[in-house]
């Protein structure tokens, strides 16, 4: 049997002259690593061209910065023309809650389906009442109830709370819900005796009452009910707690209005004051129908009436009585008050806001639209001095074009090739025993 030490003895002996070279061993580490080095940067090349190709298709902006929210009062505005996000810009689940807002509308929003898929949906947004940003309100239990034109929301007064009603998404209305837009919380307005709550013919009204404490309703408890069975229903916005303001059995629904405090409504020619701490209920009766009804700061009160039914409305306040109907301005309701002395009222759809010196009776343009066409401000930031609105930027469509996904495809196949060669040749490369 051969031995290894005879082995290595007849190696030794067919060896060519000259001896064995010193630096043999050195060459092969070197050449080893030199080959380590190439798979490994083929690889991370390859990784580097998908890593780029991915951040073309979803290269964004950086999100806007927060509006900041503890400002002072006479820094929150309203503006004179209100512009909607794009259709793909980002929502309050990205960026946040807005703070204070001047105004509340419905817009087109995009939502992305898929990789290439989309479909378009109509979304709350608001109006930020320190720089007039716009963003989206992701707002929980709103989609399938949201329209266009119709009081189915509110922007409170002071512009921190948004009312709306809360649904399914087959547009069964559940109850209501009153978004924080400082803190982002949510608080869920439901009836235990009412799961389903049934829409009367002449839909929802639906507001805050002035000091912002109460959300304001009315709705029948009944499925089959009627304008008759309709209640006027104050929420505590804070607690949730539920006051019954009016009852049902009545011709017609409540029209609300506001005032410093408390709770206002009118019907026919009384006009009507609730106090939701007290359960207090007083009237006024006012000589001639009430359209819509408010009180001043300094308590002064203002509606608009009409002493029959194909008469004029006419504005009566100061003492005097200002009839403000021309051919482009035809007069609806009362928006807020500047002051004392001036106040804000709402025309028709497409027709611009107007405000009243009711010292001397004249009316100029504030540029705005109204609720009619589906704009909403917090009317306690009328006493503000009005600023020009902020057009937003357009937000780029997140989904890849066909050459971005061709790219990406590319670079795969780059990487598979990269990568797979990098592999066969390091196993070629192996030490074999």
């Amino acid at each position: 049997m051969t031995t290894l030490h005879d082995r290595l003895g007849d190696l030794a002996e067919d060896a060519p002259p000259g001896g064995t070279d010193p630096d043999l061993w050195e060459r092969g580490v070197r050449r080893h690593r030199r080959q380590r080095i190439v798979a490994v940067a083929a690889v991370a090349a390859a990784v580097a061209l998908i890593g780029g190709a991915g951040a073309t298709v979803r290269l964004q902006a950086d999100p806007p910065p927060t509006p900041p929210v503890d400002v002072p009062f006479g820094d929150l505005h309203v503006p004179r023309h209100v512009y909607p996000p794009s259709p793909w810009a980002e929502g309050t689940d990205e960026l946040g809650p807005p703070g204070p807002l001047a105004a509340v509308s419905v817009g087109q929003r995009n939502v992305r389906e898929g990789l290439t898929g989309k479909r378009t949906v109509a979304a709350y947004y608001g109006v930020s009442a320190v720089d007039g940003s716009v963003r989206f309100l992701d707002v929980p239990g709103a989609g399938g109830t949201i329209p266009i034109l119709t009081a189915e929301a509110a922007l409170s007064p002071d512009g921190t709370k948004v009312g709306y009603l809360r649904g399914s998404k087959d547009g069964t209305t559940l109850g209501w819900a009153v978004y924080d837009t400082i803190t982002g919380s949510v608080v869920r307005l439901s009836d235990p005796h009412v799961p389903e709550i049934p829409e009367l013919p002449t839909g929802f009204n639906l507001s805050f009452s002035g000091d912002s404490r109460y959300l304001q309703t009315d709705y029948a408890r009944s499925p089959w009910g009627d304008v008759r069975d309709s209640e006027l229903v104050v929420w505590d916005v804070s607690s949730g707690e539920r006051y019954k303001a009016e009852g049902p059995g009545h011709r017609w629904l409540p029209v609300m209005g506001s005032a410093p405090e408390g709770i206002m409504w009118s019907r026919g020619s009384k006009i009507f004051s609730f106090d939701p701490v007290t359960g207090a209920t007083s009237h006024r009766e006012a000589p001639e129908y009430v359209v819509h009804a408010s009180l001043g700061p300094d308590g002064q009160l203002a509606y608009i009436g009409r002493a029959s039914l194909k008469a004029d409305w006419v504005l009566h306040a100061g003492g005097q009585a200002l009839d403000l109907q021309s051919d482009d301005f035809y007069l609806i309701s009362i928006a807020g008050w500047r002051d004392a002395d001036h106040l804000v009222v709402n025309g028709a759809q497409g027709q611009q806001s107007r405000i009243v010196d009711l010292r001397t009776g004249t009316a100029e343009s504030t540029g705005t639209a109204g609720p009619f066409d589906g704009v909403f401000f917090a009317a306690d930031l009328w006493a503000n001095d009005l600023v020009d609105g902020v057009r937003p930027p357009k937000a780029d469509d997140p989904r890849p074009t066909s050459a971005e996904i061709a790219l990406v495809v590319a670079a795969g196949v780059a990487l598979l090739l990269v990568a797979g060669g990098g592999g066969w040749f390091l196993w070629r490369r192996r030490v074999r025993p």
